[in-house]
């Protein structure tokens, strides 16, 4: 399992669960890899997806925090 974060300035967001975000045209946009994953055979269900949505949302902040810095925002 790859965790992949993505972030996009600036961008449409659409009304469904994920928010997903559309980037308008000539937006700039970080894609960033987490760290594999290796679940196995013998890896509970609950635990498995605590540890791929905490792989997903750590991607994802590094990404915001990457575009940021790129575009010179602060918080």
């Amino acid at each position: 399992m790859l965790p992949v974060g993505v972030a996009c300035e600036p961008c449409w967001r659409l009304s469904s669960w994920d928010s997903h975000a559309v980037p308008k045209p000539f937006s700039r946009a970080v894609i960033l890899f987490g760290d594999p994953l290796r679940i196995g055979p013998d890896d509970g269900e609950e635990e498995a997806a605590m540890r791929i949505e905490a792989a997903i949302n750590a991607a994802e902040d590094s990404a915001r925090e990457a575009l940021d810095a790129w575009i010179g925002k602060t918080a």
